[in-house]
């Protein structure tokens, strides 16, 4: 039993660069969004298919806000 929050470690990390890894994302640079103005849009969360885990991501988007 000790070991298995261990293993979900593991997997998760490893779920987790492939989902960026798909999404093209490498890292967030947030030095560029400073001082800006932004209206945060969520859609449906959908199942991530071939996890070893259930995993639903959810949708989100950060669009410019006019002023």
């Amino acid at each position: 039993m000790l070991t298995l929050p261990f293993v979900d470690e593991i997997i998760g990390k490893f779920q987790f660069e492939a989902l960026c890894k798909a999404n093209g994302i490498e890292s967030a640079d947030v030095s560029r969004a400073r001082g800006k103005r932004v209206k945060v849009e969520y859609g449906e969360r959908t199942f991530v298919e071939g996890a070893i885990m259930p995993i639903k991501t959810p949708f989100w988007a950060l669009l410019p806000r006019k002023r």
